[in-house]
């Protein structure tokens, strides 16, 4: 086996199909369906939930990052495709590139959430509220595991998802442009946060454009891993 330039997969590594893609998705709608469906059912059955519903809601992520994890590893180990096909290749000195690259794409991104902020009266001031309330309940022990996962787990998994298997599948079918369109729309949209859809959309691109530029998932996995630090870091000081 042989490599090309940066990054590019090898000669004899095919690239993710969109059937690995399709069956990484329903695995990840599955295993979030259960992990936090079931947390907020056993919500219901404590007469004072409240009292459990923080740490109840970090393990579920840490269940969630790892399960999801376990089976995307396992879908691209059964497949036809390989880790170095992914976006897993070795590092090498372009990633250098990072240290410009992921401060513009979070300037790039704040700014298109502070714009569209002011262009809608504010619209989004209270987003952070329920940030605030979840710090607030949280015991240093957990605020360590919630930083874990977010920080590390949840990147980990999604650039493997995202930037890995759609971004290839669809590459592989229909080309670069389509496959960058899919998957910061798709990454915007799974947010769920409405009113930071141009943050995440912004970001989204980023990570796209960083998967071209660096050829691997350690560009994207950089700037991604940053992100949810400086997010965790933000929720940690709440209890400083």
């Amino acid at each position: 086996m042989t490599t090309t330039a940066a990054g590019a997969p090898a000669v004899g590594d095919q690239a993710p199909s969109l059937k690995l893609a399709l069956r990484a998705a329903l695995w990840i709608i599955g295993i979030t369906a259960v992990v936090f469906g079931g947390t907020l059912g056993l919500l219901f059955i404590p007469e004072e939930p409240d009292q459990l519903a923080v740490p109840a809601i970090v393990l579920a992520v840490i269940v969630h990052s790892v399960v999801v994890l376990a089976a995307l590893g396992r879908l691209i180990r059964r497949s036809d495709s390989s880790w170095r096909a992914v976006g897993f290749v070795r590092p090498s000195w372009r990633l250098l590139h990072l240290l410009w690259q992921v401060p513009v794409v979070i300037i790039a991104a704040l700014t298109a959430q502070l714009v569209t902020a002011a262009l809608t009266d504010g619209a989004n001031s209270e987003a952070g509220g329920s940030m605030g309330d979840f710090a607030v309940g949280i015991n240093p022990v957990l605020a360590v595991l919630a930083f874990i996962a977010i920080a590390v787990l949840t990147p980990l998994w999604e650039e493997m998802f995202f930037r890995g298997l759609l971004f290839g599948g669809i590459r592989a079918r229909w080309g670069v442009v389509l496959a960058v369109a899919v998957t910061t729309a798709l990454f915007s949209v799974v947010h769920a946060v409405l009113v930071l859809v141009p943050y995440f959309f912004t970001l989204g691109l980023g990570l796209a454009l960083l998967r071209i530029f660096h050829r691997n998932l350690w560009g994207p996995l950089a700037l991604h891993v940053t992100i949810n630090c400086i997010a965790s870091a933000t929720i940690l000081t709440a209890l400083v």
